[in-house]
């Protein structure tokens, strides 16, 4: 069958799921506010992220706060600190794309197998 745009009506998204998809340039200012409010929450991060702006993080360290950055702000703050080294390159790159993967397969198999996600609780 050759379904056409003309031939259906399409139904506007919600308000909340426009702003929530927003622009690329709405997801900036998002992820610089991300970014600034760890440093300034976490002395820590603060200083590996000046660290990381002048002249990189060992991998080690880069992969531990990038790790942190994707599950908790998203994968663009992830991306953003990152990119902040004159060290990303390819590599850098590959490795946010991998773990961007492993993210989606492991929520695939945890759809696939809900009994995987009961809470265990020693005897």
């Amino acid at each position: 069958m050759d379904y056409r745009a003309t031939d259906h009506q399409l139904a506007t998204a919600p308000e909340w799921m426009v702003r929530r998809m927003g622009s690329q340039d709405d997801a900036s200012p998002q992820t610089g506010k991300a970014l600034q409010r760890l440093a300034t929450h976490c002395e820590l991060f603060a200083a590996h992220w000046e660290t990381q702006k002048q002249g990189g993080l060992d991998e080690e360290t880069w992969f531990k706060w990038i790790s942190l950055l994707f599950h908790s702000a998203g994968f663009e703050s992830a991306s953003a600190f990152s990119e902040a080294s004159p060290k990303h390159g390819p590599r850098s790159q590959e490795r946010l794309l991998e773990l961007q993967k492993s993210e989606k397969k492991r929520c695939q198999d945890r759809l696939k197998n809900p009994r995987n996600n009961r809470l265990k609780i020693p005897q």
